[in-house]
């Protein structure tokens, strides 16, 4: 819009959902424009996560409301009450060569003398053998699942990613002798039948298992009624976009266990010490 299209507005109430995006330079400025054209307009503004923690920490309700805060009730407390279910959580690795990669070059590049790192990769190979003979992921999933059908939100880092799970994570659920008739479904942003496919996904009532594979969509501001669970697969060191993934399976009107499969060790690296 430009000056005066704005200036047409003339609201007496300016909502800022998701607030925490008004951080964002772009974003920010836009919003700022708004604020700035409507000085005494009330100003209400919700977010789950006002943290923006990979930005400074910088706590937006305190910038845009100077810390006037009605409820500030993080999703751990939001558990602990009883207003939103305590999810089932299944932390786990599935991505072991990669770690295990990452560890051998750690010890390469040690001050360790050449004795000590022949020592030590030889522990760290020791434990990939019992790692590689333990439980893999069908054996978890046939663990904790108890039914073949449900709806799961999959989250994968990029589009090469995505590409891979799904030929992967329907063979992890057949394996566990879970989901005989599975239904894919993808969405990520710039894929031309992204909202057809959403559409479906939320209407696919069946009684199969149903899998939506998302890039960094749905992570946030999206409620799908009957999500059985997320499956995680995409490694982050923010909190909120954690915490908003998670949030997908987490709703306050359900019965029935939210699922968590958490197989990028999330927890650990992000939620644990809030959840614990």
């Amino acid at each position: 819009m430009d000056e005066q299209e704005i200036l047409n507005l003339n609201p007496e109430l300016i909502i800022l959902d998701e607030f925490h995006r008004c951080g964002a330079e772009k974003w920010g400025h836009g919003v700022n424009v708004l604020l700035d054209s409507f000085p005494n307009a009330k100003v209400l503004g919700t977010s789950a996560t006002p943290i923006r923690y990979l930005d400074d920490e910088r706590d937006m309700s305190d910038e845009l409301f100077d810390g006037d805060v009605a409820v500030d009730l993080d999703l751990p407390q939001a558990i602990i009450n009883g207003i939103l279910p305590m999810p089932l959580y299944i932390s786990g690795l599935y991505t072991l060569k990669e770690e295990f990669g990452k560890a051998i070059e750690r010890v390469n590049k040690s001050s360790n003398i050449k004795e000590e790192k022949v020592a030590l990769k030889k522990q760290l190979r020791e434990m990939k053998n019992n790692l590689n003979k333990s439980h893999g992921v069908p054996q978890i999933l046939k663990k904790h699942l108890k039914d073949s059908n449900g709806k799961y939100i999959v989250f994968c880092k990029n589009r090469e990613h995505l590409n891979e799970m799904q030929i992967l994570v329907p063979q992890w659920f057949r394996k566990a002798k879970l989901g005989k008739d599975i239904h894919t479904y993808t969405v990520y942003s710039g894929y031309t039948d992204t909202d057809t496919e959403f559409e479906n996904f939320k209407n696919d009532n069946s009684n199969s298992l149903r899998l939506l594979f998302s890039i960094d969509m749905l992570n946030e501001g999206v409620h799908v009624d009957g999500i059985t669970g997320v499956i995680l697969l995409r490694p982050t060191i923010s909190p909120i976009i954690h915490n908003q993934q998670i949030g997908r399976a987490i709703d306050a009107a359900r019965k029935e266990q939210p699922i968590i499969f958490d197989l990028v060790n999330n927890f650990d690296e992000l939620g644990g010490a809030n959840f614990k």
